[in-house]
């Protein structure tokens, strides 16, 4: 990567997935005192085997030495900037055609000069801030320019785990990713890998959106919407008991919006022949049931609790 006195770095193309190589690439770029002055995304490009969904998308990349002068830039400015910046570009990539995979990558341009008007970038304590930190908020902006709408329901008014699900069934369904990308999606959900990797189990060659019957949670009053509606479809072949004890455990409304909204989401998401596409599909065609049954199950336990404290009662007369 050229970069003396005066150059311009030209067609600097990249392209891996993996973020600690964009980690070393930025910090290369900054080690030889280049800023980044504009980027190109390029479409994406099928690769891989049958069955996998390889994303290779391209950024190209010109640089340039970074002038004098620059002034010091503080951490919440320059994330307000990077997202306008984003979304002003959002536009225009879809007019591309760019799919929202591409997208993600793409923003790591945008989002690179905007951080390259700055010497430096401090926290709200004074401390420089790692420029590769901006690369995940840069992916969340796409998300946001995006607008996802679940059911009329915007993406982000869901929790932090059921919207991390259904974006990444978003963006890929059931197509098997890299490791790296879902490292990537943690890091813009402002998630540990561990609060989202049994949604997002290993599969041959990276990782795949988890099936209802892979999924294991045990159901409570805490259990998020993805987390119930995942075990509604792998309770669905057991029928409208099964169901209502779901729905009961989760101690969720039979109304909850945004409970429906995510099941019929991954119905029309996934593949048609999927068993889960089937599976959740069954549960909307079951609704109205699937109430019934959790206040049938609801009026049950609450029986046998006053059975057991009248039972109780006796016992201390006796």
């Amino acid at each position: 990567m050229p970069g003396g006195s005066g150059q311009r770095c030209r067609d600097h193309r990249f392209g891996h997935g993996d973020p600690e190589v964009w980690q070393r690439l930025l910090g290369a770029i900054n080690q030889a005192q280049l800023v980044l002055t504009g980027s190109w995304p390029a479409k994406t490009e099928a690769g891989g085997s049958a069955g996998a969904a390889n994303i290779v998308t391209t950024l190209t990349m010109s640089c340039r030495p970074a002038p004098p002068g620059r002034p010091s830039g503080r951490k919440g400015a320059v994330e307000a900037e990077i997202k306008a910046e984003i979304k002003r570009r959002y536009p225009n990539w879809e007019r591309w055609g760019l799919a929202p995979a591409d997208m993600l990558m793409a923003a790591a341009g945008p989002a690179m000069e905007v951080v390259g008007r700055y010497r430096e970038v401090l926290d709200s304590r004074g401390e420089p801030v790692d420029i590769y930190t901006f690369l995940p908020l840069a992916r969340a902006a796409v998300q946001e320019a995006m607008a996802v709408e679940i059911d009329h329901h915007p993406l982000e008014t869901f929790d932090a785990r059921t919207r991390f699900a259904l974006w990444w069934v978003r963006l890929y369904g059931r197509q098997v990713q890299a490791k790296s990308e879902l490292r990537w999606q943690t890091l813009a959900s402002s998630l540990d890998l561990a609060e989202v990797r049994d949604l997002v189990p290993s599969a041959s060659k990276g990782v795949r959106f988890t099936t209802s019957q892979q999924f294991k949670a045990r159901i409570g009053g805490e259990s998020t919407v993805i987390d119930v509606a995942l075990a509604l479809g792998a309770a669905s072949e057991d029928g409208l008991a099964a169901m209502g004890e779901v729905l009961a455990a989760s101690e969720r409304s039979a109304g909850d919006a945004y409970l429906w909204a995510a099941v019929q989401f991954l119905a029309d998401r996934l593949p048609d022949s999927d068993s889960d596409a089937v599976a959740f599909s069954r549960v909307l065609r079951a609704r109205n049931g699937i109430a019934n049954a959790a206040e049938t199950v609801v009026a049950l336990k609450e029986q046998q609790q006053e059975r057991n404290r009248a039972e109780g009662l006796q016992v201390r007369l006796l």
